[in-house]
């Protein structure tokens, strides 16, 4: 999989997490440990947003992830149901399940 030139020159930050919901822009999860996107602190327990379609990914799994900041979004949405809160957003380069 070759990346695109602005996936490359953009700074990444790998994150463990848990799956939080499905929801319809992606995945919610919930970061374990902290993590770092530059100089700034992603802490323990921070819900974030993996935006994207991410077939075969359920609530619970424990991921690992290779993602780019994009950003925020001000709510995140299951269904009929809207949930309005700040929640930083990422997009994954890459994301595997962990056991």
């Amino acid at each position: 999989m070759h990346e695109s030139i602005f996936a490359i020159l953009l700074p990444k930050t790998v994150i463990y997490e848990t799956i939080s919901r499905v929801v319809d822009e992606g995945l919610k999860i919930r970061v374990s440990g902290t993590a770092f996107v530059g100089k700034e602190r992603i802490l323990d327990g921070t819900y974030a947003l993996f935006l994207g379609s991410f077939p075969g990914f359920y609530d619970d799994d424990r991921v690992q992830a290779v993602a780019i900041p994009a950003g925020s979004r001000d709510h995140t949405a299951v269904g009929h149901n809207t949930f309005h809160s700040m929640i930083r957003a990422f997009e994954p380069v890459q994301i595997t399940k962990l056991p």
